[in-house]
């Protein structure tokens, strides 16, 4: 009896483990709105540059210094906040709601493979992975049960 008590634990915790990131339970943070399809971003910058400079470090071992933040637009109407610095560029995932902009901020993805595009890799919408770059370069995906900038 205790053994398959503990069999039963153990596939729940299987289960439960083996489960990707769901989008609609992703953490999220308020980075801007729509004005006229126009993004605008209203977040303290300085403050989430030195944020998420930190937070990179700490968790990714990648001393990035990001010193511009905006969010970028897709022609098909995907957004994304995106961190640039003289190496690298780094993207979350970013949704509308009601005129607000919600980036998914426990997960980026990070790159200085191709940190002249746009967008650089970017996270996948299901959160368990990150779409590569063009060229196919090195991609980091920083995964957080916290927002990772603020």
């Amino acid at each position: 009896m205790k053994s398959l008590n503990f069999l039963s634990i153990l596939l729940i915790f299987t289960i439960i483990q083996c489960n990707p990131v769901d989008a609609q339970n992703q953490i999220r943070t308020l980075v801007g709105r729509l004005e006229n399809d126009s993004t605008v971003l209203t977040v303290d910058i300085p403050k989430m540059l030195s944020t998420y400079n930190s937070t990179l470090l700490k968790m990714s071992n990648i001393d990035a210094k990001f010193s511009d933040i905006s969010i970028k637009t897709t022609n098909d109407k995907q957004y994304f906040l995106v961190f640039k610095g003289s190496s690298y560029v780094s993207s979350f995932l970013v949704i509308e709601e009601k005129y607000q902009l919600f980036a998914y901020s426990g997960i980026s993805c990070t790159t200085s493979d191709c940190a002249s595009e746009q967008f650089g890799c970017t996270p996948k919408v299901s959160g368990v992975a990150c779409w590569p770059c063009s060229n196919k370069g090195k991609c980091t995906k920083t995964v957080s049960n916290r927002s990772l900038i603020d």
